[in-house]
């Protein structure tokens, strides 16, 4: 038995590539050279969302989607909503804008918990900080009822939604805009991020909240891990050109996939 399959060569060796430029920024990172990342306009939103909240004098809410953390798949959309919402949280305790947090996610609701504490204790004020309201866990079957009826009763200036999100992205979004809230909007799941787009006033599209945490966590590991996809993104696109020069040519390019 082969150890190289047919057909399976050049993905190996892409993967290798972006395995070691990964690896290269990572080690970067840690000599003090960390990953420079464009900073994303869908940042000014949420300074804006929060500016917008404290001048109508309401609340923001933070959807992190649903899913679990024991999901392959599911994982990175999950892991991503950490950065973005330690900076919103520190941001509303910073101008005095009060946050609400529900969560259905059970593994990851002791790491929110957390970061949405220390946020308040890095913008120096631990005491608003509340372990019933400002974070709250709701199990998965109370999210729809208890999103769509509290959100009209609370009337929030803002919201934002990313991470993992099945069909409950029209349900929630609605709600929020039906109850007067700005919204920004994010996910990584294909098949919802056209309602993301459609239901919200500002949107994160696929790796954007990706890319948006990276930046806002200043997490090299992260940052470094971004940089080397984008290595590989690169290779794929110098590949689909050189295949599409040679066919103009015709130089059998379907060969290249035998390798």
């Amino acid at each position: 038995m082969s150890i190289l399959v047919e057909g399976r060569i050049l993905g190996l060796a892409i993967l290798i590539l972006v395995t070691a430029a990964i690896l290269y920024y990572m080690q970067s990172a840690q000599a003090g050279k960390p990953v420079k990342l464009r900073r994303l306009p869908q940042i000014d939103v949420i300074d804006e969302i929060v500016a917008r909240c404290v001048e109508m004098d309401k609340g923001l809410w933070f959807l992190s989607g649903q899913g679990i953390m024991t999901n392959a798949s599911q994982l990175p959309g999950i892991i991503s909503t950490f950065g973005i919402l330690s900076y919103v949280t520190e941001k509303c305790a910073e101008y005095g804008c009060p946050i609400h947090h529900p969560t259905n996610l059970p593994i990851a609701y002791n790491i929110q918990y957390e970061l949405m504490k220390e946020a308040y204790e890095v913008a120096g004020k631990p005491e608003e900080f509340d372990p019933l309201d400002t974070i709250l866990y709701i199990p998965a079957g109370a999210g729809r009822p208890y999103v769509t009826n509290e959100s009209w009763k609370r009337k929030p200036a803002g919201a934002i939604m990313t991470g993992f999100w099945y069909h409950y992205t029209i349900i929630y979004a609605e709600a929020l805009q039906r109850a007067g809230a700005m919204t920004l909007g994010g996910t990584d799941t294909t098949h919802n991020i056209p309602f993301m787009v459609a239901a919200n006033n500002y949107s994160m599209i696929g790796e954007e909240m990706y890319a948006m945490s990276a930046y806002l966590s200043k997490d090299p590991v992260l940052g470094s891990s971004l940089a080397g996809q984008d290595v590989g993104k690169y290779i794929i696109i110098a590949l689909s050109i050189l295949a599409i020069l040679a066919g103009m040519a015709g130089i059998p390019v379907t060969s290249w996939f035998r390798i």
